[in-house]
């Protein structure tokens, strides 16, 4: 079972990637989700959010108690959900899918690594959902 929760919860080893993971990471997961976009359209991201997220409960905290560390970087699951959420959101108002996937891209790394409030508040939860809640809520501001 912990070869599976660092096999989730790394993405597929994105998180291994040697700089920058949750950025290599959030583009692996914009260009999947462009071709979810362009195939399936807004439920085929809504689809993709609910299992990344729900896989990233499940697996993110276990594999951050392994690790000894809070929120380790090798764990960039949240990061998917995260640009996931802003490229549902953003696809709303934005019907051009290319538009749609780069602003959402650019707009959660921005929102991500600045944490303004009240993103930086979700991080003091402990285990899966403070790791993934933080994400989330950069995707949505």
């Amino acid at each position: 079972m912990k070869r599976v929760n660092y096999l989730i919860s790394t993405f597929f080893y994105c998180g291994y990637f040697p700089f920058a993971p949750g950025t290599f990471t959030s583009l692996i997961a914009s260009l999947i989700a462009y071709i979810v976009l362009v195939f399936y359209g807004l439920r085929g991201i809504l689809f993709f959010f609910i299992i990344s997220t729900f896989a990233g409960l499940m697996s993110a905290g276990r594999v951050a108690e392994i690790e000894g560390e809070k929120d380790p970087a090798i764990v960039v699951i949240d990061e998917v959900s995260g640009v996931l959420t802003s490229i549902f959101i953003t696809g709303f108002f934005v019907k051009d899918v290319f538009l749609n996937v780069l602003f959402s891209f650019v707009l959660f790394r921005f929102f991500d690594i600045l944490k303004p409030y009240p993103i930086k508040r979700f991080e003091r939860i402990n285990g899966s959902g403070g790791i993934m809640l933080d994400d989330i809520a950069a995707g949505v501001i």
